[in-house]
């Protein structure tokens, strides 16, 4: 599954990029050493989620049952409360975006509210902690899918999986869509081969439901943003989602005239050291585009991110670290993996996927993710039961 994956990843991407060269007018023929830089980087965060799918796994060994399972209610709890608490103030809204279809408005205005944002808030707190705890929950849902109880947390994982996905139509957004399903695809991946076989029949037909369901979302948003004005058709817009980025780092991510210093995708760690820091992604371009001397309204993917934050021989060496790193920490021993292996496998492929795009926690909120995913994978490191598996038995 590991590679069907990574092959629909390619495809996707390299459609994207041949489609745009060929249009008239839109980009000329890159340069390959670009392209393998890119792909490079996504190789080597991807393969430990291949090595893993690949091998045999005979059991999980996971975290004391305790601080795991309080982990796992605290994060359904909060992302739960978080996510009703903002679609209950847009509850209008969305009935007036999907009665007119009007996602090209909602996503206008969301823009300019993002626009304004000129400091660190944390006024409406639920939500903040929904979206700091986003990429943990198809973790957790399909974790739990290997165990025969909690039925109750399974269920409300299950819910939270599917309101963001409402959060980013109210905004007008194809980016929660298509994030959801690279995530979903990694966490599916990794928990296929210890699912029972009526599990999986069932994950396959909500699959097949969910995924017709988004892709008519994707459509409907697409056609709103695009179809009644602009120099960008429907059927342009998602070839540029598809192939835009590679096209943009291949042309302008080594002429980038200086490096932002963690400003373009730390921004939240330059605010606890005291250090000047863009609160939002419009004050972001407005602050930097000049001194970097490319266009910041663009993709280009996590790599480039990152090149125009540190450099690219900085960035590579960083990645390559990364990956040395993470095959030696994610070695199975007898068949057995921690869940804390597998979590960090996880994070890393959703790197690279949703990476294709641009890096997905460049801002304060996605900081914050980055922040909440490290305190899980060391708790549960440091809490994993070294005997039998304690959960599952029970379970």
């Amino acid at each position: 599954m590991a590679s069907l994956v990574f092959s629909i990843y390619t495809t996707v991407c390299g459609a994207g990029v041949l489609a745009l060269v060929y249009l008239p007018g839109t980009f000329r023929p890159p340069e390959l050493l670009p392209l393998l830089h890119v792909y490079a980087a996504v190789l080597l965060l991807a393969l430990p989620l291949h090595r893993f799918a690949e091998g045999r796994t005979r059991r999980i060994l996971f975290p004391a049952e305790r601080p795991f399972l309080c982990v796992a209610y605290g994060i359904g709890v909060i992302s739960l409360a978080g996510n009703l608490t903002y679609l209950g103030g847009k509850i209008s809204d969305l009935s007036a975006t999907f009665g007119n279809l009007s996602f090209g408005d909602a996503y206008a205005e969301q823009s300019l509210v993002s626009s304004h944002k000129t400091t660190l808030s944390i006024a409406n707190l639920p939500v903040v902690l929904a979206g700091a705890s986003q990429d943990m929950v198809p973790f957790l849902l399909l974790c739990l899918l290997t165990l025969r109880k909690h039925l109750i947390l399974k269920g409300v994982l299950a819910t939270c999986s599917v309101l963001p996905l409402l959060a980013g139509l109210a905004q007008g957004a194809r980016n929660k869509l298509v994030f959801f399903c690279i995530a979903a695809c990694g966490a599916v991946t990794l928990f296929w081969s210890m699912l029972e076989t009526g599990t999986r029949k069932r994950i396959l037909v909500a699959a097949a439901v969910t995924f017709t369901l988004l892709t008519i979302m994707l459509l409907m948003v697409t056609a709103s943003r695009f179809g009644t004005s602009g120099d960008t058709t429907p059927g342009e817009s998602i070839l540029e989602y598809a192939g835009q980025p590679l096209l943009e780092f291949a042309e302008y991510i080594y002429t980038a005239g200086t490096t932002c210093y963690g400003d373009m995708n730390f921004p939240l760690f330059r605010a606890i050291l005291g250090q000047e820091y863009s609160a939002s992604l419009p004050i972001r371009n407005h602050t930097w585009e000049t001194a970097l001397g490319v266009p910041l309204g663009v993709f280009y993917t996590f790599l480039g991110d990152l090149i125009l934050d540190f450099g690219s021989l900085a960035t590579s060496l960083l990645v390559l670290v990364i990956f040395v790193t993470a095959m030696s920490l994610t070695r199975r021993r007898h068949g057995i993996a921690s869940l804390h292996q597998i979590l960090l496998i996880y994070l890393l492929f959703i790197t690279a996927g949703q990476g294709a795009f641009y890096y997905q926690h460049k801002s304060v909120g996605g900081n914050l993710q980055l922040l909440f995913n490290l305190f899980c994978y060391l708790l549960f490191w440091l809490t994993t039961v070294d005997q039998v598996d304690a959960i599952r038995e029970r379970g």
